[in-house]
């Protein structure tokens, strides 16, 4: 894993919020998002969106090059 991957998965770790447990799930356990929404008892649906919202802001994120301290 890059050096980069690593930084930002222990950032995530940091929190506990609903976003950073599906990051979790999906980057380095490796599961769908039908799997995560039924193991968090969320519609798949709200879960796709979040993720969305996810992938574009770590998209936009490692375009600025941000640190994570």
């Amino acid at each position: 894993m890059n050096e980069r991957k690593q930084k930002l998965l222990e950032f995530i770790y940091r929190f506990e919020d609903l976003e950073s447990r599906i990051l979790i799930k999906k980057m380095v356990v490796g599961k769908t998002l039908e799997i995560i929404a039924e193991e968090l008892c969320y519609y798949y649906e709200h879960i796709q969106k979040l993720d969305s919202s996810l992938v574009k802001t770590i998209k936009f994120i490692d375009s600025k090059n941000v640190t994570f301290i």
